[in-house]
């Protein structure tokens, strides 16, 4: 009945902070081809929709996500540490978007729920951190 495409929030680049992202943004995608190729599938998937018949296609774009067993947020920054070869991007002034993987699941099931989230996208994001 449904399918729930899973993207990223790297689809909307780094905008310039003057209003808070939305789902309305424009897609500037960040990361190389990781972020280009998220973009390009999300509008094809957009577009399918319009024509899905009773299949039902929502896209979700999570922010960073965190939880048991990724490391990215937790163990790396130590290792990298120990190592000598951690280092702060701009002076660690940067934020950090973030989502609980658990919170991640429960959007996928309550995309794949709703009818009414048919042919749209949803920032997924928990909140944010310097």
């Amino acid at each position: 009945e449904a399918v729930v495409v899973l993207s990223t929030a790297y689809v909307f680049g780094f905008p310039d902070g003057s209003r808070p992202v939305d789902e309305s943004f424009p897609y500037r995608p960040y990361g190389g081809a990781y972020g280009t190729t998220k973009a390009e599938m999300e509008r094809w998937c957009l577009d399918r929709a319009r024509s899905s018949g009773s299949t039902r296609i929502v896209v979700l774009n999570p922010t960073n996500v965190i939880g048991p067993g990724g490391g990215a947020y937790t163990t790396l920054p130590v290792e990298l540490a120990r190592a000598g070869t951690f280092c702060w991007v701009d002076g660690g002034r940067g934020i950090c978007n973030y989502t609980y993987v658990g919170n991640t699941v429960d959007a996928i099931v309550a995309a794949a729920a709703s009818r009414e989230a048919h042919g749209q996208r949803f920032i997924i994001n928990d909140g944010a951190r310097p």
